[in-house]
């Protein structure tokens, strides 16, 4: 029994090649506000003081 189907996603184990065959974009599919900040690393974290951000100058 796997994560995914104690939380009812699936009924069955999925094989490495089933999860790893779609990749999904945050662009193509909407996600709900609080994934997208945590998925653009928009995520305060107090502990840390100061957050520091970067603009990926060398990102293709």
């Amino acid at each position: 029994v796997s994560p995914a189907m104690l939380k009812g996603l699936t009924d069955r184990l999925l094989r490495v090649p089933e999860i790893l065959s779609e990749r999904l974009f945050r662009t193509r599919i909407e996600l709900p506000a609080s994934w997208a900040t945590t998925y653009a690393g928009e995520v305060e974290t107090p502990a840390l003081g100061n957050n520091r951000r970067h603009s990926l100058a060398y990102a293709a």
